[in-house]
């Protein structure tokens, strides 16, 4: 994330995917017992999971990985929102269908998967992108 910054990446990018491992981290100190602060964080890396994915395409990436990173980020997005509009209970027929783990799993699945690609994708760039990136003005 720092490299990414450094490089001459996205700050949204940056903060979104820095709470997002922050997050993340915590959720694996402050368990289900605690549900207050389980549930709390369990919110922020959502939002800022899928807002991660959302603002991906400023990095410069290609045509194909902008479209995968949108997709991604708005299924997580949505899935997250669901609640709010659908309502909670036997009024939300996408979170009875998938129930609560599944809801959790197509939330934070897309987020996970897609970031590791991103990984991928930005080590086999290599330095010449850098360097191309810096002297076109993106």
């Amino acid at each position: 994330m720092y490299l990414i910054l450094k490089s001459g990446g996205c700050r949204l990018f940056s903060s979104c995917l820095l709470i997002f491992g922050i997050s993340i981290g915590l959720l694996g100190i402050f368990t289900e017992y605690t549900p207050a602060i389980h549930v709390t964080l369990a919110a922020f890396a959502s939002i800022f999971g899928s807002l991660a994915l959302l603002f991906s395409y400023r990095l410069g990436i290609n045509i194909q990985m902008t479209v995968i990173s949108i997709v991604l980020g708005l299924i997580a997005l949505i899935t997250f929102i669901s609640p709010l509009i659908f309502g909670i209970g036997d009024t939300n027929q996408f979170g009875l269908y998938f129930g609560i783990g599944g809801s959790e799993r197509l939330i934070i699945y897309p987020i996970i998967l897609y970031l590791t690609a991103l990984g991928g994708y930005l080590s086999s760039r290599g330095k010449d992108w850098v360097k191309l990136r810096f002297t076109e003005g993106y």
